[in-house]
């Protein structure tokens, strides 16, 4: 069987991404960079190691593109229970590497693995699979709905109880967006997130440094070292950069200032250097992949790979966004990175895999595409 070509206007649009991304993780790190390797000096650690990450995450996008989604189907159960095993084990002390309180990796030799990362796809593959498998959405809340919302919430706990708030809520995000372009019935809908918004609430609410965050959030001056520094020091950067920023190296605030500065908050850096227009270009860049994530979805004839196609692109598009929010005091600070820019691996990896996946949805089979003008005509 013969398939269009892949998407390649997407493909350019992440080349694009993870361009600007290497030239801000460099940027944006050259002051940590040193300061970590003072014995032997190395302004480029972490640029070297982002992009072993970007080299393994196209081995990923790679063996995304061609997986035969037909045939994974029946694995998906478990792909979702190992991802549970794993998120289990990252909670076991000696076994889960504990940074600051906090059970999220699981350390291999120079590398770090983020469970939760990878969860995302399989979260989206599961939702797929299961709507798919009960016919859809549309027809009754009790019956489809209720028993999803059952399966997936595990995982998402298990993601929170890390503690990993930001994922959690970006998977919660997620599974709503995609079950709410499956087909449920708008009231249905309204019911769920009218439901889900006091549970978020209280689980916001319920650590301490969590409602630190939410009090320095509504008034950042008033805590100006405490839970509002991020936010301040944040805006300071952005706004330090006016329309075409101080020049591409010339941040001030990477020295120090703002933490997780080529992480969480290379936005703002790149809000500082590049100025607006650079923090446009990056929102349009993600704007168009939202663009062309949906169009793949518009075109499946398969229910389970529109309903992929669709969580995919969600998941990408509203981490970016939460992430710039994040930057611009629009939401509370919830720790995401900023897809394809933010150094990381496990984050960045998933990305890419995701990406290899909507590449591989963009080939529709080209005989589909004649029976449907055959079928035309003779109407």
């Amino acid at each position: 069987m013969k398939y269009k070509k892949p998407d390649m206007v997407l493909l350019f649009l992440i080349f694009l991404l993870l361009a600007v991304g290497l030239i801000m993780v460099f940027s944006s790190s050259t002051g940590i960079a040193l300061a970590i390797t003072r014995k032997d000096p190395n302004p480029y650690y972490f640029l070297e190691r982002q992009i072993v990450w970007v080299i393994l995450g196209f081995a990923g996008l790679l063996a995304a593109y061609h997986l035969d989604l037909n045939l994974i189907k029946k694995y998906i159960p478990w792909l979702y229970m190992t991802c549970i095993g794993m998120l289990l084990l990252v909670l076991v002390p000696g076994i889960g590497m504990d940074v600051s309180g906090a059970r999220r990796w699981f350390h291999f030799s120079f590398v770090n693995l983020q469970p939760a990362e990878f969860s995302k796809v399989v979260l989206i593959l599961f939702i797929s699979w299961f709507i798919t498998r009960k016919g859809g959405l549309s027809t009754s809340l009790w019956k489809t709905i209720f028993p999803l919302l059952v399966s997936i919430l595990p995982l998402i706990y298990l993601v929170y109880k890390e503690p990993d708030f930001g994922t959690a809520f970006l998977m919660f995000t997620t599974a709503l967006g995609t079950i709410f372009v499956s087909g449920i019935q708008l009231k249905d809908m309204a019911l769920l997130s009218s439901a889900s918004l006091p549970a978020g609430i209280f689980y916001m609410l319920k650590a301490k440094y969590r409602l630190k965050r939410l009090q320095g959030f509504f008034n950042p001056w008033k805590h100006p070292y405490t839970s509002g520094y991020h936010i301040i020091q944040s805006l300071i950067a952005v706004g330090s950069g006016g329309w075409f920023g101080v020049g591409l190296g010339d941040s001030r605030q990477k020295f120090f200032y703002l933490p997780d500065q080529h992480t969480d908050y290379i936005f703002a850096i790149l809000g500082e250097e590049g100025g607006i227009l650079a923090t446009l270009f990056v929102l349009l860049l993600f704007l168009f992949v939202a663009a062309r994530g949906l169009n793949i979805a518009l075109k499946q004839t398969d229910p389970f790979k529109r309903i992929l196609a669709a969580g995919l692109t969600i998941s990408i598009v509203s981490q970016a966004l939460i992430n710039m929010a994040m930057v611009i005091h629009l939401l509370p600070p919830v720790g995401i990175p900023l897809p394809f820019l933010s150094y990381g691996g496990s984050s960045l990896m998933t990305c890419l895999i995701m990406i290899g996946l909507l590449l591989n949805l963009s080939r529709i089979p080209i005989h589909k595409k004649i029976e449907m003008t055959t079928s035309l005509e003779s109407a």
